[in-house]
């Protein structure tokens, strides 16, 4: 079964997933504990900000729960490959 996922629903996560992992990684490159924990911050807060302050309080955008979920879903994955990179080139960490 092809489950079919919204072009909208894919850019959340896709963008949050970049963005946690450029976070992450660049900061980490001076503190990697530092990068973990403002990537995972900053990313989610963005995510959060859009979804409740744009789309819901200023009323630019469709407040969506499921917005939250993929930006998420976004933030973890692009944490766990940020993962993987540190642990295959921890010479640059």
């Amino acid at each position: 079964m092809i489950i079919k996922i919204p072009k909208d629903k894919q850019k959340h996560y896709l963008v949050s997933a970049i963005l946690a992992l450029v976070l992450i990684l660049g900061i980490g490159l001076f503190n990697l504990k530092v990068g973990i924990i403002a990537g995972l911050l900053i990313s989610t807060g963005l995510g959060l900000a859009k979804e409740f302050i744009y789309d819901r309080w200023m009323k630019r955008g469709t407040f969506d729960v499921n917005d939250i979920i993929f930006n998420l879903l976004g933030v973890w994955s692009g944490a766990f490959l940020a993962a993987i990179i540190t642990e295959l080139i921890p010479s640059l960490f």
